[in-house]
């Protein structure tokens, strides 16, 4: 399951870049704190870690582009980054979430013990005799989700595919997304 959180980056303009300069940062206690390269807008182009800094002889090179655009093909995209670039154990790897403008939004993480839920949602959607929310609820009014993640997305949709009114909290980004995505009048954002 793909889940966000807000990180606290250094930044660096494209022309401010030096290396001794990153690597004194990384070495004041930043190793595992991705700095963040924009241009002379303030777009986003990339970002450095501390191993692509030391492997890398040429700090252009050492810029990673990877990173997703927060639109309705979010979830697609950060699967396949995820499924290619493994972390290693207990290690979460972090991918920038930029919007269309290339503004950094937050950044992106795979929560793999998660996953079960997302598949038994899409398995529930399946099977269409299986007792259903509207089934086992049937006086529910309402379903208020608080956060917003990817099981939070899926599981709004599937509610509203019942006609169950859903109430989103997920705050601002979340907001603007479910606004941008929304395919049903049972959906509303706060």
């Amino acid at each position: 399951m793909i889940r966000f959180c807000d990180k606290d980056v250094y930044c660096i303009t494209e022309d401010a870049m030096d290396r001794s300069r990153l690597i004194q940062y990384f070495l004041n206690g930043h190793l595992d704190d991705p700095v963040c390269v924009l241009d002379a807008s303030g777009r986003y182009k990339g970002y450095i870690s501390y191993p692509n800094l030391i492997h890398n002889g040429d700090i252009w090179n050492a810029v990673s582009k990877d990173h997703v655009v927060w639109n309705k093909n979010i979830w697609k995209s950060a699967r396949l980054f995820f499924a290619s670039h493994k972390a290693g154990f207990a290690e979460y790897m972090l991918l920038p979430v930029i919007d269309e403008e290339r503004q950094l939004l937050c950044f992106a993480y795979e929560d793999a013990d998660a996953n079960r839920e997302l598949r038994m949602l899409r398995e529930l959607q399946e099977e269409t005799q299986a007792l259903q929310f509207a089934d086992l609820y049937p006086d529910c009014q309402c379903v208020k989700i608080h956060g917003f993640n990817e099981l939070a997305y899926f599981f709004a949709r599937y509610l509203s595919a019942q006609e169950i009114p859903v109430q989103v909290r997920g705050g601002s980004c979340g907001k603007d997304f479910l606004l941008q995505t929304k395919d049903s009048f049972w959906i509303t954002v706060t």
